[in-house]
């Protein structure tokens, strides 16, 4: 039985983490050992199946002793691949991993490189990723990114979307009521570009629209102290009088069983890899307003089961909700019914842990 060595910062409540929860459950389901490990002191969000083993290195150790320890721990852990998920995570283990030829290294891409690209991922690239096995961006974008960058790659670059249950995340009908009632689950983060929501929300309100927004998201950060990008975003709340139109709430558990309650999803990154959120979203046969970027328009069709939008334009963001709330219930209805139909085309269990065992036996 082979083991199988799942690295990721932490087990909070972001989407790769979501993905290593999904993988190692399936994988285990298909006889293999299977193990989490991670560094973070950050508190586990999801649950892991009760075969899979976890494992922390020094998670309140210095900054230190933690490298020391992630570099001991790939130098002498016993384990025939290693699954990393995430530039800064990919590098921390790929270099000890030098020393060992013979463990397997698939290195997972969870994010569209926007910009020049920093110190981690020129190193990545230039040097460590030599030693990787696979490199598996999670998006197309960001594969062809790869791909157009770093041609000398083109051998083991191969894409895998990130998988999600639509036997867990099911449909069910909205309800009718007169306020649209809309949902963002996403990080407080600029990323997220919560600062031009603000702005639109509050353009909203002046025109007199009527919806009410919840925004999920961790109010901490891995410290424990509160989330700075969330304590601003308040701020902006309270400054532009929106408080009630838009309410900000610490992230779920339970956003599969949340996520049915809303008329709608919206997701108005700036960037995104393969978006859990809209993923999940389309499962529950939700119409979406989402950014036009990355790999979205893969899951989101313009005018069929959600808006299109410019991100950085605000004009934008705001002539898509002002077109969305103008729909009808048998509209809204049809663009959720679209959304699940989408969904069950995208995403097959067997085909996605199939995809990483093909990695792991190649």
């Amino acid at each position: 039985m082979k083991t199988i060595t799942c690295f990721i910062c932490s087990m909070g409540s972001g989407g790769a983490e979501h993905q290593v929860a999904t993988l190692t459950t399936m994988l285990s389901g298909k006889g293999y050992n299977t193990e989490v490990v991670t560094f973070s002191g950050q508190k586990d969000h999801y649950q892991l199946d009760g075969r899979v083993n976890r494992i922390r290195i020094a998670h309140n150790s210095n900054r230190l002793v933690k490298l020391l320890s992630i570099f001991w721990f790939f130098l002498t852990h016993k384990t025939d691949c290693v699954i990393s998920f995430g530039q800064r995570v990919n590098l921390l283990c790929i270099i000890p991993l030098l020393l060992r030829p013979r463990v397997k290294v698939i290195a997972g891409e969870r994010n569209f490189t926007v910009g020049e690209p920093d110190k981690i991922e020129r190193m990545l690239f230039k040097y460590l990723y030599k030693r990787a096995n696979f490199i598996v961006p999670n998006s197309y974008s960001q594969g062809e990114h790869i791909l157009a960058c770093n041609p000398e790659y083109a051998d083991k670059v191969i894409t895998i979307i990130n998988y999600t249950d639509t036997e867990q995340y099911t449909y069910s009908l909205p309800i009718r009521r007169d306020i649209v009632n809309i949902g963002v689950f996403c990080r407080y983060d600029k990323q997220k570009n919560y600062e031009r929501f603000a702005v639109v929300v509050k353009m909203l309100k002046d025109c007199g629209c009527q919806l009410h927004i919840d925004w999920y998201g961790s109010v901490e950060n891995d410290k424990g102290g509160y989330n700075q990008d969330y304590l601003k975003f308040k701020t902006l709340v309270k400054e532009y009088g929106i408080g009630d139109i838009i309410q900000l709430h610490n992230h779920i558990n339970n956003v599969r069983d949340l996520m049915p309650q809303y008329d709608a999803l919206c997701l108005p990154s700036l960037y995104e890899g393969w978006s859990n959120t809209i993923s999940e979203g389309i499962c529950c046969g939700r119409p979406m307003l989402v950014s036009d970027v990355s790999d979205n328009n893969r899951m989101v069709r313009h005018r069929e089961n959600g808006v299109l939008f410019d991100p950085i334009d605000e004009n934008s963001i705001y002539n898509a909700f002002v077109e969305f709330l103008a729909l009808s219930y048998a509209d809204r209805l049809q663009m959720g019914e679209r959304s699940r139909e989408i969904a069950c085309e995208l995403f097959d269990a067997d085909k996605f842990v199939d995809s990483y065992i093909g990695l792991i036996e190649n």
